[in-house]
């Protein structure tokens, strides 16, 4: 991979520190609908049309990063590498095509036309809605499962360098049990690592991927 490839992808890594961050923090910002008409109501909040845009662009800068790490790694750890980076295309492809579909069909379209429509499109906008968000709650739970397999790929690959490269492994690799955490309460029903998952994520990913970026810029300047 050319020099100035490493330096775009470790720019990426950092990006996508500050969009994980975002992604934790826009939410956070308007209040949780608590009724059907408040999530219909959610196309004209602008925290939530800024969220799934930033969710829209992070796919791409963390891929980007990832892929330069790859190749980087692929020198020592060949199979951890290039079958860790599969599993997060995979992510990025079922978050992405789900986020896509936030943006322009859910949030755009159905919502927007539901206030005005009659009461016949009402009823198929309603059900539009509510079979969606059975569809993206099924392709998170595949997105969770190929981010936990990733992480555990990169994880054991990244534990094969040295110095920064270390520890950006084991940063990897305390993202298995927390996606399995997140899993666990949203699938399984299991709560008791709520609180733990809300105060370590929005340290342990963004912390996670600003050091991939800098272990991914020395890199672009040395073979």
């Amino acid at each position: 991979m050319s020099r100035e490839g490493l330096r775009v992808a470790s720019v990426c890594a950092v990006l996508s520190a500050v969009t994980t961050f975002l992604l934790w923090l826009l939410p956070r910002l308007y209040d949780v609908p608590a009724t059907f008409d408040e999530r219909v109501a959610l196309h004209r909040n602008p925290y939530v049309a800024a969220r799934l845009w930033v969710n829209f662009v992070h796919i791409f800068l963390a891929l980007a990063a990832y892929g330069a790490a790859a190749v980087r790694l692929s020198g020592r750890a060949p199979a951890l590498a290039g079958g860790g980076f599969l599993w997060f295309v995979l992510w990025g492809f079922t978050e992405l095509l789900g986020v896509t579909v936030n943006i322009f069909a859910v949030n755009r379209t159905w919502r927007a036309q539901y206030e005005g429509a009659p009461a016949d499109q009402r009823t198929q906008l309603r059900t539009n809605l509510a079979g969606f968000d059975a569809v993206w709650d099924a392709m998170f739970f595949l997105l969770l499962v190929a981010f936990l397999l990733g992480s555990l790929c990169y994880g054991l690959a990244f534990l094969r360098e040295h110095g920064i490269g270390r520890w950006v492994g084991w940063l990897f690799l305390l993202a298995v049990p927390l996606t399995a955490a997140i899993m666990l309460g949203g699938y399984a029903g299991v709560t008791v690592f709520d609180g733990p998952v809300s105060a370590v994520y929005p340290v342990l990913q963004p912390v996670s991927r600003a050091l991939l970026g800098w272990w991914l810029w020395p890199r672009s300047i040395r073979p």
